[in-house]
């Protein structure tokens, strides 16, 4: 059974009681429960809001609730007479660990899931509760309220045990000291709030490798190329493989990255160099022995370096073989099967097929023609 809330609070509400809180942990996770009762003219309701505790959170989860929704959705409830026994049954439940919380794919919602004897038979009964945007002015006066309780605490300790004879100058200093927590943590605030418009322009990528909007914008200008026509599309890329998740086996990555185009290869070694390809053609090896293909649009890249190579017209783009991974040529780099237990291979610019790298071993960053796997990721291309 699941209940939605019923929205933003409405103008009839008379007096609202005092809340109840109530801590729950999920996944080494602190959440705080807050439960009160919205008296109103016609039904009173029954206000639920969730916040992760020890975390700088900028939004919480709230939902309100009517009896008669409830019993709506199970007779069970019919023998209650008002919302508060609906109240006294949750913090009953949290008692006897009746209650689980649990997030929705889209991360909008929150699910607080009460599990409860109905006769004979155990029932569950789903609160879907909304995510709620914390003003950033409030979140600043939480934490301004913070240090100040963290001051009261620590002159309070102070006192108590007699270990300090404050004078004028120590209060100063320790203000000064608060003040400057204060700007730290509104510092921490406007990275965090970075962070956040970060994640949001990745999402259309789902990659351990890529970190920045800006080094995923430099393979997206380059794949649409200023072309007209995908200049007004948008690039999601589908995640084929993943090495660490997937294995390093060329079958499974022909298996799952075969009859699949264009495609995006992107690697990173354990040196920490991040580069890959681009390319229209497919992975399958067509004749069974190994094939060269040619692709006037492929290309390939240094995020380090923010750098594009393109492939010289007519050459050879990729090589598909069932003993290589992803290979890109002739010889600008390739993985081999088993590629994180052993050495793979970027030979020097004169024998690369793409252009501009200006010295030898330029995207691997090594001394010689070999480097060493961390992670490799194959995504499809698709436009919307």
């Amino acid at each position: 059974m699941t209940t939605h809330s019923n929205g933003q609070e409405n103008k009839d509400i008379i007096k609202k009681e005092e809340s109840t809180q109530i801590k729950l942990i999920k996944d080494k996770l602190e959440y705080s429960i807050n439960l009160s009762i919205n008296e109103k003219e016609k039904e009173n309701e029954l206000k639920i809001e969730i916040k992760l505790l020890n975390s700088i959170e900028i939004f919480s989860y709230v939902g309100q609730f009517k009896l008669s929704d409830i019993i709506k959705l199970c007779n069970f409830f019919k023998s209650f007479n008002d919302i508060t026994e609906l109240k006294k049954l949750i913090i009953e439940g949290h008692s006897k660990n009746k209650l689980l919380i649990s997030q929705k794919e889209n991360k909008n919602e929150l699910i607080l899931t009460l599990n409860f004897f109905s006769g004979y038979e155990e029932k569950n009964i789903d609160f879907i509760l909304s995510r709620k945007l914390i003003e950033k002015e409030d979140i600043i006066q939480l934490l301004i309220e913070k240090i100040l309780m963290l001051e009261k605490e620590n002159k309070e300790t102070n006192e108590k045990f007699n270990l300090l004879n404050t004078d004028y100058k120590q209060l100063k200093n320790e203000f000064d000291t608060i003040k400057n927590w204060k700007n730290k943590y509104e510092h921490n605030l406007e990275e965090l709030l970075e962070i956040k418009k970060n994640q949001e322009a990745l999402k259309q990528i789902d990659s351990k490798i890529i970190k920045t909007k800006e080094e995923l914008k430099l393979i997206d200008d380059r794949i649409k190329n200023n072309d007209p026509i995908l200049m007004k599309k948008k690039i999601n890329y589908n995640l084929l493989c993943r090495g660490t998740s997937d294995g390093d086996k060329v079958s499974t990555f022909h298996s799952k990255c075969n009859n699949k185009s264009p495609t995006l290869s992107i690697i990173k070694t354990k040196k920490g160099m991040r580069f890959g390809g681009y390319t229209e053609q497919t992975w399958n090896d067509t004749n069974g022995s190994g094939i060269w293909k040619k692709d006037d649009k492929a290309f390939c890249f240094s995020i380090e370096l923010n750098k594009i190579y393109n492939i010289i017209k007519g050459r050879d783009a990729i090589y598909c073989c069932s003993q290589y991974m992803c290979y890109f040529g002739a010889n600008i780099f390739g993985l081999y099967d088993g590629a994180f237990s052993r050495d793979n291979w970027s030979y020097s610019k004169n024998d690369s097929n793409f252009q501009g790298q200006e010295k030898d071993f330029e995207l691997t960053h090594e001394e010689n023609n070999t480097f060493y796997l961390a992670e490799v990721e194959v995504f499809e291309i698709i436009y919307e």
